[in-house]
């Protein structure tokens, strides 16, 4: 799954890309914290009288019982983070979950409310496992259950999730080739791309935490880029480029 939400597949409706969706509210929006998109979550009433929370997950949706599933997995202790801002209905909580399993039994996770903010706030929630897992899930949703009247127009939006253990989105996601030298680095980091690109290219550097920093300069043509790293500390760090042709994400570590 792509925890940029930057890359989503046209149905009848959008869907992000590796995400199951479930509600009527779930949708691509551009009040994002970080590139061209997020995802939005909003409770909303049904014709017949009931109100529905939307969600995604990384597991898939069964008729009766939420969420099932997942996607292989095999740490036992680890970090979901990320950013989110939530309009809620009254004093309504929006809910992240993650779900850790081992043939289709729990075996650890965790779960988090997020309250009322106006802007994207980062938040971190730790996790663990009794055993070695071989499944993870995650699942977040615009209202805690029981939903009522009360919280129809709760609207979470949810932007650069990734687990500590995979910095750039929760795994990795990335369509354009190249290559970037040297490696460690303590100046100017070069990248040389397959085919040249055109049209806008943005640029990002996240630290090891998933943090986002700044760099003193950048230099490109259409096959390469130039990024002059001097100013960051010594580290690990790492680069992503977006173009309307895709994303190329690395490592690199400053010396």
């Amino acid at each position: 799954p792509d925890g940029t939400f930057e890359n989503w597949t046209a149905k009848s409706y959008d869907v992000p890309g590796g995400w199951k969706t479930w509600g009527d509210g779930a949708s691509k929006t551009t009040s994002s914290y970080a590139g061209t998109y997020a995802v939005r979550l909003e409770t909303i009433g049904s014709i017949c009288g009931g109100q529905n929370s939307s969600g995604i997950t990384t597991g898939h949706m069964t008729n009766n019982n939420g969420p099932a599933g997942g996607i292989p997995y095999t740490l036992t202790n680890d970090t979901l983070c990320g950013y989110y801002k939530y309009s809620a209905a009254g004093n309504d909580t929006a809910g992240i979950y993650v779900g850790l399993y081992k043939n289709g039994t729990p075996v650890g996770g965790n779960n988090k409310w997020l309250t009322a903010t106006a802007n994207y706030t980062y938040f971190e929630m730790p996790f663990q496992a009794g055993i070695t897992p071989d499944t993870i899930r995650i699942d977040a949703q615009s209202s805690e259950w029981p939903i009522t009247i009360v919280n129809v127009g709760s609207v979470l939006y949810l932007d650069n999730l990734y687990l500590k253990s995979s910095p750039l989105g929760i795994f990795e996601y990335e369509d354009l080739k190249g290559s970037s030298y040297p490696n460690p680095v303590s100046d100017v980091l070069s990248i040389q791309f397959e085919k040249n690109l055109s049209g806008i290219m943005n640029l990002f550097i996240y630290d090891a935490t998933g943090r986002k920093t700044e760099v003193n300069g950048i230099n490109r043509n259409t096959n390469s880029m130039r990024i002059d790293v001097s100013n960051l500390a010594q580290g690990v760090y790492y680069y992503e480029i977006r173009t309307n042709e895709g994303i190329m994400r690395n490592k690199f570590i400053k010396e």
